[in-house]
């Protein structure tokens, strides 16, 4: 928390005045007590058991949670990969206009100041290859069979897994067959022309 915070407020250019939170362990704690009332913060708490006191967090919340279970039920892939699913629902939705902002401005405009780029977005789930920078032999294969998990944020680049190894990694280049999911998913089978 305090490492977000700081690094928010520096990106930002803005200090935080006020965080509420509930009362869960994770905020409730003389850290990060201390740290607010350093840095000239104030902490408020909601009122135990009322998540109606955090109405708009509570609402985000939930669009996150129904999002990433639409695109584990889309995908048809397993409840473990929820927190990819949750990361990459938070990354579209900070690229998605919204009624709450100024002329349907994007989260990510509003913070940036700058229209974000979306030409790389791609299907949750989908499958294609990663190509692979490794030297090989002439014949080898040069591509890794990967379905797409989300958006690493520190490397431009994809996170995906690894099909052959069932291991999450990062790969820039990768080459994905976003329509071969709409078919073998439910929506295929409905005859959508």
């Amino acid at each position: 928390m305090i490492h977000w915070a700081t690094k928010t407020q520096k990106q930002s250019g803005y200090a935080f005045k006020r965080i509420r939170a509930d009362n869960r362990n994770e905020f409730v704690n003389q850290r990060l007590r201390n740290w607010a009332c350093q840095e000239g913060i104030k902490w408020e708490f909601s009122a135990p058991y009322t998540p109606q006191q955090n109405g708009v967090t509570e609402r985000g919340n939930r669009i996150i949670m129904e999002g990433a279970r639409s695109m584990l039920l889309g995908a048809n892939l397993p409840n473990n990969l929820w927190s990819y699913a949750v990361k990459t629902k938070c990354y579209v939705l900070n690229r998605t206009g919204t009624t709450s902002n100024v002329d349907f401005m994007t989260p990510y405009e509003r913070f940036w100041q700058k229209k974000p780029t979306i030409g790389h977005l791609r299907v949750f789930g989908t499958l294609g290859y990663a190509t692979s920078p490794k030297k090989k032999k002439k014949l080898d294969s040069r591509g890794q069979r990967v379905r797409m998990l989300g958006y690493d944020a520190e490397h431009q680049a994809y996170t995906v897994e690894f099909l052959e190894t069932k291991r999450i990694g990062i790969s820039r280049s990768v080459k994905f067959d976003e329509l071969g999911l709409l078919k073998r998913s439910h929506w295929g089978k409905m005859n959508i022309h």
